[in-house]
């Protein structure tokens, strides 16, 4: 009797358990759903672009945090996902070795692919993937972290030239005229 009821408890317990880890991964199914955002600067200048964010750096994305977002037409600016991502070398900023950045966009749970579209120009690319190399562009935030630039903000990394010319973007950067927020990633951040 004890070894039937051990069977049993332990077959309930297994149920239970694929039961609450049922969740599927979910992956793009092909289609793109946009939300209009109006920017305060052409965001198809790339020396603009280089001028309004914080951060310039080549990166690499060590784990995908949260690509599942929940999104509705009254709230998109809450549609964020989140990456791990080591930082293999600052081009514009300071940032420490490991950190996090927030995305606008991401997957809604039909795999759909949500992405900010603006006047000029809309995203037509995946998300960031774990394992790949990234120049990543983002904003300082008022609470110390860091969100990436909604339109190039995540340019998969593929040869120096690409280096170069986000350097000479840099060097010929039209600067922005409010100043910026320090992220908590800086290496010169104190509380």
């Amino acid at each position: 009797m004890k070894i039937k009821m051990k069977i049993a408890l332990m077959l309930i317990c297994t149920l239970f358990l694929s039961a609450c880890s049922g969740q599927k991964a979910i992956e793009w199914n092909g289609e793109v759903e946009y939300y209009h955002l109006t920017m305060v600067y052409d965001e198809t200048n790339m020396y603009e672009t280089a001028g309004q964010v914080d951060y310039i750096f080549i990166g690499t994305v060590d784990e995908v945090l949260d690509k599942v977002v929940d999104y509705n037409t009254s709230n998109s600016m809450d549609a964020y996902s989140r990456y791990a991502i080591t930082v293999e070398e600052n081009l514009k900023g300071e940032l420490t070795k490991n950190i996090e950045c927030y995305r606008h966009g991401g997957y809604l749970r039909d795999g759909t692919l949500l992405y900010p579209r603006s006047d000029r120009i809309e995203n037509t690319r995946d998300i960031p993937q774990e394992g790949k190399t990234y120049i990543f562009m983002a904003y300082g935030q008022p609470d110390g972290e860091l969100i990436l630039e909604e339109f190039s903000g995540d340019i998969e990394y593929t040869d120096e030239g690409l280096k170069e010319m986000y350097i000479d973007y840099i060097e010929n950067e039209i600067p922005k005229e409010q100043e910026g927020f320090i992220s908590k990633y800086d290496v010169d951040y104190s509380n």
